[in-house]
């Protein structure tokens, strides 16, 4: 049966307009892909990652010495400065030694008269037994009653414990007189070990506070000749990733141009929050000490301290480091060998409930379902397929200062998008559409 010119006529205008409408809109698809917001990518890869924990700290001796007075008094004498070295036994401070020189002539004169006593006694003693014998004769012919007999004896044991109450004075007075020579000694302080004068508290004529009942005044620090070291507080959710031996990168403030190498030495057992804490108060905090091993001098006004061990970094001179000087402690905690990592910006986090969830089951690659629930927050990446972003759901292990460990539904190769910052975190979705502006391959970073 053959059609009709006009049922002929009409099909190939309807066929022409369906071709028309598929034509505008493929054009209109291939519009929006080139006119999809742009952004960069990079190659997930397989490599080692260091996590790094980072803080900040300042210099300090590894060993410092607190110099404080055990009696009180008015300082005569200052004979160092601060920034000189100083051997054992050095004068450092003198105090005011009136009082205590008076009073230990006053306890000398207190010996001298308790042995003044203790002879009298024993010479006492000596004629309570001539007179103990004498009545012992007396009695024995009949001439004298047994009373006169038991007072001489009386009398003798009397002599005899005043002998001994003389003796234990000395005793009592040769301590006190000890005593008194030790605190007139300590008007006198001398440098307990080898070091630097890292602090300098007090001036001529002032007075300081001992420490016999109280903490007392401290008149100067010491630093030992050992090196130096930097005191970091590390947040308790990163303690755990540091250990003894670790190594460690520090930047001062001073010698911004110089990485010297250390390794920690102690790491605290307690927390530290609240006041006397090193950071924020907020949470608690780990004190981990980084002594330096890089080749450094210890500040002096004499000649400086060479603390050398093993270090290749090239530069105008050991630095010289001060007590108190800031810097930036980057130390190197766990590593592994061969996991798949991918940039730091590319995670980020997302919450699936407020998500299309048409859009998550065609472009997501979840670890579990969808929970139901309002808030259903996960860390994802997005990889990017044909200029579509395909949400993939990972884990986060280790993290260094670029690049981060992750497992879930990625494999080398694959194309992540690591920026701008803005698209990562709040505007990409499942199903976006997005042209690579930069790509960087895996070996770049």
């Amino acid at each position: 049966m053959s059609l009709s010119r006009r049922t002929i006529g009409i099909i190939l205008i309807v066929s022409l307009l369906v071709l028309a409408a598929g034509g505008v809109a493929a054009y209109r698809g291939w519009s929006e892909m080139q006119s999809a917001p742009s952004v960069h990518t990079a190659e997930v890869s397989r490599r080692s990652v260091t996590s790094t924990v980072k803080g900040f700290g300042r210099a300090r001796p590894s060993v410092e010495v607190s110099i404080r007075s055990d009696v009180s008094g008015e300082i005569t004498d200052v004979y160092v400065r601060e920034g000189d070295r100083v051997e054992i036994g050095d004068p450092l401070v003198r105090l005011r030694d009136d009082d205590y020189e008076a009073a230990l002539q006053q306890q000398r004169a207190v010996v001298l008269r308790a042995r003044a006593d203790q002879a009298a006694a024993r010479a006492d003693t000596v004629r309570a037994g001539q007179n103990l014998r004498r009545q012992q004769r007396l009695f024995d012919a009949g001439m004298v009653p047994e009373r006169d007999l038991q007072n001489a004896r009386a009398n003798l044991e009397q002599a005899r414990a005043r002998v001994e109450a003389a003796e234990a004075g000395i005793a009592q007075a040769r301590a006190l007189l000890d005593r008194a020579q030790e605190q007139a000694r300590q008007t006198r302080i001398a440098a307990p070990m080898d070091g630097v004068v890292t602090r300098l508290n007090v001036e001529v004529g002032e007075r300081v506070l001992g420490t016999m009942r109280v903490q007392g005044t401290e008149i100067m620090r010491i630093g030992g000749p050992q090196a130096m070291e930097f005191v970091v507080a590390v947040p308790e959710k990163e303690i755990r990733q540091v250990d003894l031996g670790d190594r460690a990168e520090i930047v001062t403030e001073s010698f911004d141009d110089r990485v010297l190498e250390g390794r920690v030495v102690e790491v605290a057992n307690a927390a530290r929050m609240g006041e006397g804490a090193i950071g924020s108060a907020s949470e608690p905090e780990y004190p981990v000490h980084v002594r330096v091993t890089s080749p450094h001098r210890l500040a002096a006004r004499s000649q400086p301290i060479d603390v050398v061990t093993d270090d290749s970094n090239a530069g105008p001179g050991p630095p010289v480091l001060r007590p108190g000087m800031s810097g930036e402690v980057r130390i190197a905690a766990a590593s592994i060998d061969s996991i798949v990592a991918v940039p730091s910006g590319a995670v980020t986090t997302r919450n699936v409930a407020r998500l299309d969830s048409a859009a998550v089951a065609k472009h997501g690659r979840l670890q579990r379902a969808p929970s139901g629930r309002k808030d259903d927050l996960r860390r994802v990446v997005f990889v990017l397929e044909n200029k579509t972003a395909h949400m993939v759901e990972v884990s986060v292990g280790l993290r260094s200062e670029t690049v981060a460990q992750v497992s879930g539904s990625l494999a080398p190769g694959d194309t992540v998008v690591v920026g701008p910052e803005d698209e990562v975190a709040r505007q990409l979705a499942p199903g976006s559409t997005r042209s690579i502006q930069t790509h960087t391959e895996a070996e770049a970073y």
